[in-house]
């Protein structure tokens, strides 16, 4: 895997999550970018060109566990052509660092099972996996709900 030495990583604003929204290459995955005090949105540039984001936001748990909360990755994106070379790890570990620093107790995620390439990115960054079916539109699928518990030492 070739690693990128010469990434910046943006926090994302307003106006960057607009210009997102506008680039139809991103399909709609700039909708899913949440903005404020409990999220945590960033993105990685090559130069002046965007090659991927992520955007978390804290949640609670449910009731009995509603005391803790967790970082929930709303969205997880690199362009296919810099994909497998370490930006969307960069960008999940910086998420989990954020969640660790904000005392969270996990981080979980979502991903369906053609995401083959978030498959194998929440498998390296150590994260658990729990299969969930589902029907969309009369569409049958599954996923998986992804967690990486966080130890508070």
């Amino acid at each position: 895997m070739e690693r990128m030495d010469d990434l910046e990583y943006r926090e994302i604003t307003h106006s960057l999550r607009d210009q997102i929204i506008a680039d139809k290459s991103w399909g709609n995955a700039g909708e899913h970018i949440r903005l404020g005090p409990d999220c945590f949105s960033i993105c990685a540039f090559v130069g002046e060109d965007l090659v991927g984001f992520i955007s978390a936001f804290r949640r609670p748990l449910p009731p009995p566990l509603a005391d803790l909360s967790e970082a929930f990755i709303n969205i997880i994106v690199v362009r296919p052509s810099y994909q497998r070379r370490g930006i969307g790890s960069s960008l999940l570990q910086r998420t989990v660092q954020w969640a660790r620093q904000h005392r969270l107790y996990q981080v979980s995620a979502w991903s369906t099972e053609d995401r083959i390439e978030a498959i194998g990115l929440w498998r390296k960054a150590g994260f658990g996996f729990r299969r969930q079916e589902f029907e969309v539109e009369g569409r049958k699928g599954y996923g998986f709900w992804v967690v990486l518990p966080l130890s508070h030492d």
